[in-house]
């Protein structure tokens, strides 16, 4: 093949295609060098992209122009032999600004993504906006001249960069060694990535800027070990330097007014807070006793630290200050600690046990949240709350010691851990949906003096026992629910391997997701006491083909195994292992949200001219759907109501329905076809999500 270098002029009339033809070449693929002169356009764009992406290595479009001065979010995607570009004077923006219609688009479309080659690339000072993912993945692009920008975001994403250029005439930066800085350097703006060797931070520095070096990926081949901060500097953030994983040194001048540095760890001047730890430090590390607060994110990912010591000064541990110390075995906090942030050990995944003070008054969300090794913890005496999701992943947990001081636990607390068994305390007064969702517990304990909570066989009800609360005998296939109770509560069953239920007569209210995903559940017999049921009650009960009401219920109704309201004028819920055809009464005004939700088996669903609307989710993950015709007097459908409906190809939308939400349709593949008839009809953003084969 026979490297060509080309000159072409576009015109209206005259595109990409045909200037390369019209120069003689008639396999765009031989052409390594081209020169654009005139206007680009998308159509020359999508040329270039299916016929020369891999072929054409250099650029010039000094001489060209774009339409509105801007070139579009994934404009050269896929361009891998692309070595060199010359963006055109007078364009303004490199990628599309975020977009609140079209977010997909914007956050993951770089305008040069898959531009692997991009060495250099020249930007006009008439470029006032660059997208910041616009270099992501161009990591041969180890140089960049930064023009007269105020958004530079970017350079975090360009990550091979190992210096940054900046003209002498620019008004808003200026750079030396490849660093950039503010025009007069007070302020240090972006060190690149992979700059060699170490680095003094010139003296006229007040303030290294938040993300100048925490955007790192790390990088052993271009490491940064060692940096030197000025007197000068006042102002750094305490996550800094978390990215740097090879950095071992951090130096401070001793006539610095606000930081200081001991064993290349930075503190503040009096050492009452210790503020970053070098990634690249190892081994044991004793905290010194002057320290009162580890700061946010101080040890945040020294994967090397096996040992901590917290000396009895320190008082706050602050979000995420040990999080990701994946090779951090042991802690020993001192009691004088009061609180704990949250995520401060999240991640830590050699911890094994962890011993929480007892002045310790509240333990931060996520606090240890992944620690896979974790086996025992032990709250204090004084800890009253414990944040959400503290210890959800912590797989090997199998004890835990709950202060008898403790009033609240949040949401997901113990959520997918491999606790067993747990004592409620006698002072523990609220305790939150989800709390234990997914985790291992076979039974549960309460304080006989609780005043809110008690438990029988190992489920857990509210003291009266007229609220069951927990279930955690998902492996049991029947269960009879005791006749005091007159509420199931949130996702007390969910995933159990219940086959049949007892519902007494004096329930009255089950809540949302009650008996979702039991899978084995075949019937269930609704009391005459219910009057007020949850949504998505038996969502992906796959085996459950009947619903019976018994006919004295006043609020509920059945009718061949389908569940309405009294009167039959809303569908409440269809059994999801409900198979083939169904019509729906000729009563029914409202299909409710998610009644039919995941009925695989349904293949046609007939809707009687007296429905006006559909809520949500109504018919979301009916795989098996293939027909549904929505009579004229349909006026009102919502968000999701067809979703995941796979086997759809055509619906029609009637005219009373004046308005319709994108996701209506959402992850309909096979849908090809909607019809409406009425000009009013307006689709919401112009488009549906993820219907690929429908189009715009």
């Amino acid at each position: 093949m026979t490297n060509t270098s080309l000159s072409v002029r576009l015109t209206p009339k005259i595109r990409l295609e045909r200037a390369i033809k019209k120069a003689g070449v008639e396999n765009p693929a031989i052409v390594s060098k081209l020169a654009i002169s005139g206007r680009i356009t998308n159509v020359d764009l999508e040329y270039i992209r299916e016929n020369m992406a891999h072929t054409l290595q250099e650029l010039d479009m000094g001489n060209a122009a774009f339409g509105r001065n801007k070139i579009p979010s994934g404009a050269f995607k896929g361009c891998s032999g692309l070595t060199s570009i010359i963006i055109p004077e007078g364009v303004t923006e490199i990628g599309s600004r975020k977009s609140r219609k079209e977010p997909v688009l914007w956050e993951f479309n770089p305008v040069f993504s898959g531009c692997t080659a991009l060495k250099s690339i020249i930007i006009p000072d008439s470029v006032k906006y660059v997208n910041s993912i616009t270099f992501l993945g161009c990591d041969a692009l180890t140089t960049i001249k930064i023009p007269n920008i105020e958004n530079l975001d970017f350079l975090h994403f360009s990550c091979a960069l190992s210096s940054v250029n900046v003209d002498a005439d620019n008004p808003l930066y200026a750079s030396k060694d490849g660093v950039l800085y503010s025009k007069d350097m007070t302020k240090l703006i972006y060190y690149p990535r992979d700059r060699q060797g170490d680095y003094v931070v010139p003296n006229t520095v007040r303030e290294i800027t938040d993300g100048a070096f925490a955007k790192f990926i790390h990088n052993p081949n271009v490491p940064l070990t060692a940096i030197t901060i000025p007197a000068s500097t006042v102002y750094i953030s305490s996550d800094l330097f978390s990215k740097c994983r090879n950095l071992a040194s951090v130096t401070v001048h001793p006539d610095n007014s606000v930081y200081s540095s001991d064993d290349g760890v930075l503190f503040n001047k009096e050492k009452t807070k210790l503020i970053n730890c070098l990634r690249a430090k190892a081994g044991d590390y004793v905290i010194p006793d002057s320290v009162k607060t580890v700061a946010e994110g101080a040890f945040d990912g020294c994967i090397h630290l096996t040992s901590v010591n917290i000396p009895y000064s320190v008082e706050v541990i602050e979000k995420r200050a040990f999080a990701g110390c994946e090779g951090l075995a042991a802690v020993n906090i001192a009691n004088s600690v009061v609180d704990i942030g949250e995520a401060a050990f999240c991640a830590c995944t050699a911890l094994t046990s962890i011993i929480v003070p007892d002045a310790v008054v509240n333990i931060g969300a996520n606090a240890f949240s992944g620690c896979t090794a974790l086996t025992t913890a032990k709250t204090g005496d004084s800890v009253v709350k414990i944040g959400h999701s503290a210890f959800s992943e912590c797989t090997s947990l199998k004890s835990v010691t709950l202060s008898n001081s403790l009033t609240d636990l949040e949401y997901g607390v113990f959520y997918g851990s491999g606790l067993t068994s747990i004592t409620i305390p006698k002072s523990l007064i609220e305790i939150t949906d989800g709390t234990f969702d997914g985790c291992k517990l076979e039974t549960i304990d309460v304080h006989p003096e609780n005043p809110a909570y008690t438990s029988k066989d190992g489920v857990l009800f509210s003291k009266d026992m007229t609220e069951l609360i927990l279930y955690f005998r998902k492996n049991q296939s029947n269960y009879e629910i005791p006749a005091s109770v007159n509420i199931i509560k949130f996702n007390v069953f969910a995933g159990s391997a219940l086959t049949h239920i007892t519902i007494p007569e004096s329930v009255v209210m089950i809540e949302n997701y009650a008996f979702a995903n039991c899978s084995e559940l075949a019937a269930v017999s609704i009391p005459a006491s219910l009057t007020e049921m949850g949504y998505y009650v038996f969502e992906k009960c796959n085996s459950l083909t009947s619903i019976t009401v018994h006919q004295d219920n006043s609020a509920f109704c059945s009718d061949d195994g389908v569940m309405f309201n009294k009167d039959k004028s809303v569908l409440v819920a269809c059994p999801a292992g409900r198979q083939g055809d169904y019509t729906i009464p000729d009563t029914v005004t409202t299909i409710r949200h998610a009644a039919f939700i995941d009925c695989k088996g349904l293949t046609s669903v007939t809707i009687p001219a007296s429905v006006v609307e559909i809520e949500g989710y109504a018919f979301c993950g009916c795989s098996g759907l293939k027909s549904v015709t929505l009579p004229a007097s349909v006026a009102k459908i919502e968000d999701y109501a067809f979703s995941q409906c796979h086997e759809m190809t055509e619906i029609n939308i009637p005219d009373a329905a004046a308005e319709i939400p994108a996701t209506v349709f959402f992850e309909c593949y096979r849908l090809t076809n909607i019809i409406k008839s009425a000009a009013r009809v307006r689709m919401e953003d112009g488009r549906y999500y993820e219907c690929p084969a429908l189009g715009r």
